[in-house]
């Protein structure tokens, strides 16, 4: 922290590279580990695409979320079944989903005053 970011992809390397590739330098904000990367920018060199972005945490924040939102909701999805609560566990999502099965998980109860 507070140095430039060690030249880790040179120009050699970048140049080896097949056209149509694609770098994205996750160090652009402090200098760069790719030789040519520009902070905030999408440059070409000889075919080979290289990102510099510099908020790439505070991208990958918001994608996260919205993508764990979508897998919640498409689990529910499949144990809500016309408004009830349906649990199968041969499903192939839900069954590994299932943590503790009431009619099968042993309840441990202790006996005190609520019980009396």
């Amino acid at each position: 922290p507070g140095r430039r970011a060690p030249l880790l992809v040179d120009e050699a390397a970048v140049a080896s590279m097949r056209p149509g590739s694609v770098i994205v330098d996750m160090a652009a904000a402090s200098g760069g580990n790719v030789a040519g990367t520009r902070p905030d920018e999408v440059i070409t060199i000889g075919g080979v695409r290289i990102h510099g972005p510099t908020d790439l945490a505070a991208r990958v924040g918001s994608d996260a979320s919205r993508m764990y939102a979508r897998n919640v909701l498409e689990l529910v999805k499949r144990i809500v079944v016309d408004g009830a609560i349906v649990v199968d566990p041969g499903d192939a999502v839900v069954g590994p989903a299932i943590v503790g099965d009431p009619d099968t998980a042993p309840v441990d109860r202790q006996e005190g005053p609520a019980d009396e």
